[in-house]
């Protein structure tokens, strides 16, 4: 196979995965939704929120060892929001759902890192699927 052949077929691998994962991208952002929320909102708010975040970031996990993301790129950083998301869930819980309880100006900056993580996989997904239905 030649190496242009190699590359059509690694990205059209790495193309079906991400049409597979919408799901996931539309999942990941709204939990990010979520912490946003969390990180100004009141104590008992927050920790049902945390709850919800739990559950769904234990179903991002399982689906993303499920069907992993091809693209080594990719995987690093879909787990780098999914390991981002618990950790910020977990110290929201640590501090009894105040996040002024626990550094603020931290979980911020964490937030907002996994929310750029998003939104860069979503925009890769839009031009690999723009790329392939052209």
């Amino acid at each position: 196979m030649s190496e242009a052949s190699e590359a059509f077929v690694y990205w059209e691998r790495v193309s079906d995965w991400f049409q597979r994962s919408a799901g996931l991208f539309e999942s990941l952002s709204a939990n990010c939704g979520l912490l946003e929320s969390i990180v100004d909102g009141e104590p008992s708010v927050n920790l049902e929120g945390a709850k919800k975040l739990g559950e769904h970031t234990r179903r991002a996990e399982s689906a993303l060892l499920e069907d992993p993301c091809p693209d080594p790129w990719g995987a690093r950083q879909l787990g780098s929001v999914v390991s981002t998301l618990i950790e910020v869930g977990h110290e929201v819980v640590q501090a009894f759902g105040d996040p002024r309880g626990a550094e603020l100006t931290l979980l911020r900056a964490k937030v907002a890192s996994a929310r750029r993580m998003v939104t860069e996989l979503q925009r890769l997904a839009q031009r690999l699927l723009a790329d392939g239905a052209g």
